[in-house]
Formats: C-alpha cells, sequence, structure tokens
C-alpha cells in the first residue's frame, strides 16, 4: 500500500475527482482527501479538519463492524503556504457517487426509469442502509448525496464525518435518536437517481408512473425503518404527517401499514403527550442548567426540538379548534397562525414545569420575564 508521504506527491500530478466537496485524489484502490483551512482562522480547537484523529478511529470501529463505510488507512497534519491542511489516506468507496448519478432537469424518460431502478433495490440493501446510519449516528453524517454512494452488489456506501461523539450513540427507545437518524442521517435511496426541475411539464400517465415509482421506492425505505427499528411503529404517525393522503392510502392498501392513517387513534393522542412532554424536559434542562434566554426559548428551542417529531403540524390538525383555515387568505398565514398557538402552549406548560422545580437563578430569571410578558400582553402594554 502507498504511504501518506508518497501520496502527497504523487496526488501533485493528478486532477481533483470530488464532486462539490474538498480537493480528492485518485490513487488506485486508495484516495487521497485534502481538508484545508487557511492559517487565519486556526486557532486552539478549530483546525482543518479538526476531529479528524477521532473520526479515523470511530470509522474503522465500524468498518471492522461490516458498516458499509471505507476505512481510514493514515492522516498527516501540514502547513502549506497559507493554509493548514488536513491530508486523509482511505480506502476507495466501492459504487458511485450519488453526486454524479443524480441529474436535476432530466428528461422524464430517464427519470423513470432512474426511479424505478431504485424501487427495484433489494429490499435487505434498504435495510442496511437504514441498519448503518443507525450504527453511524454519532458520527456528525450529513446526507449529501456527495457523501452517499451506490453498488449494486453491496448496497449504499457513506462517507464523510465530523466527529464521533462515543457517548451519544443510537438509541431506539430514544424518539428524538429515531427521528434524527431517520430524517436527517440516513439518506433516501432516491437521492441516487434523477429529480425533474420544478416547472417540467409531463404528461398525466408519466406522472402517474412517477408517483407509483416514488411510492413504491418510499414505501420500501419506510419498511425498513420498521424492520430495523422495532420501536418506529409508535412513531409512524408523526414521522408520516406531512404525506399526502393518497400516499397514506397506497402504505395501506398495499400492506406497508396495518392501519389507516387518516384516522388519528387514542394512542397517538398519548404519543403526541409523550413527545411535547420530551420536548418540555429538553427546554427546560435548557433553561435551568444552561441558562438559556427567554427569547432563544420561545423563538428557537421549542420550534427545533418540535420539529423534528411534526409536534406543530399535529397541533393544528388535530388538537386546535380556534383556528380556521377559511379565515386566512395565504396558507403561510395559517400555518404561522397555528405554529404561534402551539408555541404559546408550550411556553405555557414549560412555565408550569418550572415553577415545580427545585428553584435556582436561571429559572427564577425566566419565570419572571414570562409573568412580565403575560402581564404586558394583558394589559396592552
Amino acid at each position: 500500500m502507498i504511504c501518506i508521504d508518497d501520496a502527497i506527491e504523487e496526488a501533485k500530478k493528478l486532477d481533483d475527482i470530488s464532486v462539490g466537496g474538498s480537493a480528492c485524489y485518485d490513487l488506485g484502490n486508495v484516495v487521497l482527501v485534502k481538508y484545508i483551512l487557511p492559517l487565519k482562522y486556526v486557532k486552539p480547537g478549530y483546525r482543518a479538519r479538526e476531529n479528524q484523529e477521532i473520526v479515523m478511529k470511530g470509522i474503522n470501529e465500524k468498518a471492522s463492524m461490516a458498516v458499509n463505510t471505507p476505512r481510514h488507512l493514515d492522516m498527516k497534519r501540514v502547513v502549506e503556504g497559507e493554509d493548514d491542511v488536513c491530508y486523509v489516506l482511505q480506502e476507495k468507496c466501492r459504487g458511485k457517487c450519488a453526486g454524479l448519478m443524480a441529474k436535476y432537469g432530466a428528461p422524464i424518460e430517464r427519470v423513470l426509469s432512474e426511479v424505478e431502478f431504485v424501487s427495484l433495490i433489494p429490499f435487505e440493501q434498504y435495510r442496511k442502509l437504514v441498519s448503518d446510519a443507525c450504527m453511524l449516528y454519532e458520527m456528525g453524517y450529513e446526507a449529501k448525496n456527495k457523501n452517499l454512494f451506490y453498488d449494486a452488489e453491496t448496497g449504499f456506501w457513506f462517507i464523510d464525518f465530523i466527529y464521533n461523539r462515543e457517548d451519544n450513540k443510537f438509541d431506539p427507545n430514544d424518539p428524538k435518536k429515531i427521528f434524527e437518524t431517520i430524517r436527517y442521517v440516513c439518506p433516501s435511496p432516491l437521492q441516487i437517481a434523477s429529480s425533474l426541475s420544478y416547472d417540467a411539464v409531463i404528461s398525466d400517465e408519466d406522472a402517474a408512473k412517477l408517483d407509483n415509482l416514488v411510492r413504491a421506492s418510499k414505501a420500501k425505505f419506510l419498511l425498513a425503518c420498521k424492520k430495523e427499528i422495532p420501536t418506529f411503529n409508535k412513531y409512524e404517525f408523526f414521522y408520516l404527517l406531512g404525506e399526502s393522503d393518497n400516499y397514506k392510502r397506497y402504505l395501506r392498501d398495499k400492506g406497508f401499514i396495518n392501519r389507516d392513517l387518516l384516522i388519528v387513534s387514542e394512542e397517538d393522542y398519548e404519543t403526541y403527550r409523550e413527545l411535547c412532554g420530551y420536548v418540555v424536559n429538553v427546554v427546560c434542562r435548557e433553561i435551568a442548567e444552561e441558562g438559556k434566554e427567554y427569547w432563544d426559548i420561545e423563538t428557537n428551542s421549542i420550534r427545533i426540538e418540535s420539529d423534528v417529531f411534526n409536534l406543530s403540524r399535529f397541533y393544528g390538525k388535530y388538537i386546535c379548534k380556534d383556528i380556521n383555515r377559511g379565515d386566512f387568505e395565504h396558507e403561510y398565514q395559517y400555518d404561522f397562525a397555528i405554529s404561534e398557538a402551539y408555541i404559546n402552549n408550550m411556553m405555557d406548560t414549560v412555565y408550569d414545569t418550572l415553577r415545580s422545580m427545585e428553584s435556582n437563578v436561571n429559572i427564577t430569571k425566566f419565570i419572571a420575564e414570562y409573568q412580565a410578558r403575560k402581564d404586558s400582553n394583558r394589559f396592552g402594554k
């Protein structure tokens, strides 16, 4: 195997093969990746590929457990001119990069062919995609096209990781980790297929074919999630809240789910209350332990924590009875009103929860500001 010093010299003669990321050089069975940070930005705790040492350790552990990610063979930090550089020598990833495969605005014939190919990928490769994503949860993977490869024999492969938080591994009993893995870590299989541009005009027949193929792929992915994360079944209603009624009927009619997702059950209301409680507990810890400001909780924390579970959407559709779509000219105005009502409801719950906790300076400050805001709104100040 080529040593990293020789690889660095050899790379100077080669073209960059990366797809919109850090420079990458093909050296046969291995590649050399070059991460750069201008020296003027270097400071303690911030260098080119700052966490590469622990990432290399973590990734090699994952690879040894048969996760589809290439091993990191060596690394070297150097200064080149005005740049801090981290070179990483790693095995060449199997398959083809999704950044090269997926083309935006492709002809409908190509789109149909590629989406059909994705829908026919063996189910076991869908399952491995999900199981590998769970294994890689703590590695800071970003599900971008340039970071996803597909090999017909071995399935989906992952590259490019930014940290290794060994104390924060995937937990199938933690709803936030389930949702974050499926929505943010695990790539969609459709990322390896081409997409039409938003203004493409296609026939009704082709549109129907495309819809059916996309549904088939999405349903296969959903089933893989259910098989690899059994606790996911409890939360699938919330995961699918943003999907169309037609897709939900498709899932029911094809047997991918064993209930009618167009009807909300008492168990769904219980799950909603559980997830709201989860969000409230997270937010209260941020206030009590981190001293987060009132404005940050109201503007950011509750929204960010809730959006993972689609809680505001559930609140608007099944809880809030006082806001009617017909009272608003535009959909976005209605959505904003629902979101604000949900945030206000959660802020009240946070306030009540904080009052029941052992007080400290952070809690006292938050409660005082909450009460001042309430008084201000009550008297129109």
